[in-house]
């Protein structure tokens, strides 16, 4: 038993999970979640094990349970077709919630800080290319230009914008693990017509600032999420093909026959 589910673990992986797996690592590679190659490696590989551990623990007793027939064949493309789509869209799912990549540092400003402030909406159309603002210990304001890579001195802290229906298109729940001791947290949310995303910011005690990341646009991830679909339903009939040629050869029990004598 324990070899034969081995074997449709194996057809599972090679014909489905890495497939659907590979699809869900570029998924989140391209649409904004700060993946980088570990990443991206280990959520294509923990995805395909998924898929296909999912796919013969739910199919595999059926096959040994019943004969071969018509019905039990097509009770297995269904079978196999709907656990391959609800499957592969729970991986998704999970795997878009899941804090990918790592904290990029900022460079330092020309004074240590000692605070974040300024608004936490930012909206994408504004002319404030301002992405962080810092407080240091001698009340001195700094902004941070991302697009600069440079730090600039203000006067004052920028009127917060009115946050009712400011909103990120991609969040996620929590962020990357951030060693050393964190002095001080800030987020802001990026808010546009189509597109957002939320940076978060670590200040920590020794002075260093660090930033991470979502993003996206809505029109984006709703074209991902259609061709994956696709893609699911493309990769559903290789996986009911191996499985049936395998299954002709050795995995189904015939129907006995009497043999008159």
């Amino acid at each position: 038993m324990r070899r034969t589910l081995a074997r449709g673990f194996r057809g599972y992986l090679t014909s489905g999970g890495i497939p659907v797996g590979l699809m869900i690592g570029l998924g989140t590679a391209f649409y904004g979640l700060n993946t980088n190659w570990p990443d991206f490696i280990l959520t294509t590989a923990v995805c395909a094990l998924a898929l296909a551990g999912l796919l013969t623990l739910v199919t595999e007793p059926f096959i040994k349970t019943f004969r071969r027939s018509a019905g039990t064949i097509t009770a297995v493309i269904l079978l196999i077709t709907v656990t391959t789509f609800i499957g592969g869209m729970a991986l998704l799912v999970a795997a878009v919630n899941v804090p990918h990549g790592k904290w990029d540092r900022l460079p330092d400003p020309p004074e240590p800080a000692r605070s974040f402030a300024g608004p936490t909406c930012h909206e994408l159309s504004s002319r404030d290319n301002s992405d962080i603002y810092v407080v240091t210990a001698s009340g001195g304001i700094f902004a941070f230009d991302g697009d600069a890579g440079r730090w600039s001195r203000e006067t004052v802290l920028p009127d917060s914008v009115p946050e009712r229906g400011c909103h990120s298109v991609l969040t996620v729940r929590g962020t990357p693990m951030k060693m050393g001791r964190v002095i001080a947290s800030y987020q802001v949310d990026d808010h546009g017509v189509d597109c957002g995303g939320r940076r978060y910011y670590r200040l920590l005690a020794d002075g260093s600032i660090w930033e991470w990341s979502t993003g996206g646009c809505a029109i984006g991830w709703v074209a991902g999420l259609f061709v994956f679909a696709i893609g699911l339903l493309v990769v559903s009939p290789v996986v009911i093909y191996r499985r049936l040629r395998s299954s002709a050869s050795n995995a189904w029990r015939q129907p006995e026959t009497s043999v008159g004598l």
